[in-house]
C-alpha cells in the first residue's frame, strides 16, 4: 500500500515513450491515474521460450518495403504485400534506412498533396470507366491511396457544389 501511494505521488499527467521513427522520446499528457492497458508496439518477449522461427529477409524483401513506403503506402498496406505484421515492416524498415544511410519516413499525416484540376478530371473519367484506384494510380503516377484520396475530394467538392444550388 505504502508503495503504490508513493508511485501516484510522483506522476504528473505525462507519459513517454520512445518513438523508434523518429528515434526521439515522445511525451503526451495523460490522467493522473493512467495506465496503459497494451504491451508497447515494439516490445520483445525477454523470456527464454522459443519465439517461433525468425523471418529470413531477402534484398527483394527489403526493396519491396522500402519502395512501398517511399511510395506513400501506410503500413498495414506494406504488411499485406509482405504477408507479415505493420510491426515487423516497421522495424525493418527502420533498420533498412540505416543500412542505407536514408532518413525514415515519418509516420506524421501530412497535409494533402495538391492536384491539378487536370489530374483531378482524369481519376474521375478513368472511375466513371470502371478502372480501379491501383490502375488509375499507375496510369497517372501517383499511388493508389492517393488516386482515392483524389477521388473522394473530387466528390466531396461535386456534392457541396449540389447542396449549395
Amino acid at each position: 500500500m505504502m508503495t503504490e501511494a508513493y508511485i501516484k505521488s510522483q506522476l504528473d499527467g505525462t507519459f513517454t515513450t520512445w518513438d523508434h521513427i523518429r528515434e526521439a522520446w515522445r511525451t503526451i499528457k495523460v490522467p493522473l491515474d493512467h495506465i496503459p492497458k497494451h504491451k508497447p508496439a515494439y516490445f520483445v518477449d525477454q523470456t527464454n521460450e522459443p519465439r517461433g522461427t525468425e523471418i529470413q529477409w531477402t534484398p527483394a524483401m527489403d526493396d519491396m518495403v522500402f519502395e512501398l513506403r517511399n511510395a506513400g503506402n501506410i503500413w498495414t498496406v506494406v504488411a499485406k504485400h509482405l504477408d507479415l505484421s505493420p510491426q515487423t515492416c516497421i522495424l525493418r524498415y527502420i533498420e533498412i534506412c540505416r543500412q542505407r544511410g536514408v532518413e525514415p519516413l515519418s509516420n506524421e499525416v501530412t497535409a494533402p498533396r495538391k492536384f491539378s484540376r487536370e489530374k483531378e478530371r482524369a481519376v474521375m473519367k478513368m472511375r466513371a470507366a470502371g478502372m480501379t484506384f491501383a490502375e488509375i494510380g499507375r496510369a497517372i503516377g501517383v499511388t493508389t491511396r492517393q488516386a482515392n484520396d483524389i477521388h473522394i475530394r473530387c466528390v466531396q467538392r461535386e456534392s457541396k457544389r449540389g447542396l449549395a444550388a
